[in-house]
């Protein structure tokens, strides 16, 4: 899940990647669309944003296109900091031709774009093959017939 705005729609400032934690910050604290875990793309996920075709196209703040879906807010920035980057080695990826690129020193300013990993599906137990119940175990005590339905109830 893709944030549709980045840092420069929302804050109006570029970042250097030594603060770019303020922003994803930010943006946990305020729990976001409901969820506190957005975080800066790695190559990979950023590299999905582009689209290669060059059909579908967004404006950035200065009414140039880049490459991406224009189901994100325009006027941000087409250069998003992925996680790739270190304080030693200084990457942006470029949404305007897909690339990332490394910059020399550390005075370089970006924006970001966040992101938020699928959930991963958690495996359901396997059932137990028991043996057949005895008598007084076939019918389940009243108590324990309507803790599902309660349990059910919760959750609607």
């Amino acid at each position: 899940m893709w944030k549709k705005t980045d840092a420069w729609n929302d804050m109006h400032k570029f970042y250097l990647w030594k603060d770019h934690k303020e922003y994803v910050d930010k943006i946990n604290k305020e729990k976001f669309a409901g969820y506190s875990d957005w975080s800066i793309p790695s190559k990979a996920e950023a590299s999905v944003l582009f689209d290669k075709d060059k059909k579908k196209k967004c404006m950035d703040k200065n009414g140039t296109h880049y490459y991406i879906d224009p189901i994100f807010e325009a006027g941000g920035v087409s250069n998003t900091w992925i996680t790739e980057c270190s304080d030693d080695n200084i990457i942006r990826y470029d949404l305007k031709c897909g690339v990332d690129t490394p910059y020399p020193g550390n005075d370089v300013f970006g924006s970001m774009r966040l992101v938020r990993k699928a959930p991963v599906a958690k495996e359901e137990p396997k059932a137990e093959t028991k043996a057949e119940p005895k008598a007084a175990e076939k019918e389940p005590a009243k108590e324990a017939a309507k803790a599902p339905a309660e349990e059910s109830a919760k959750e609607e």
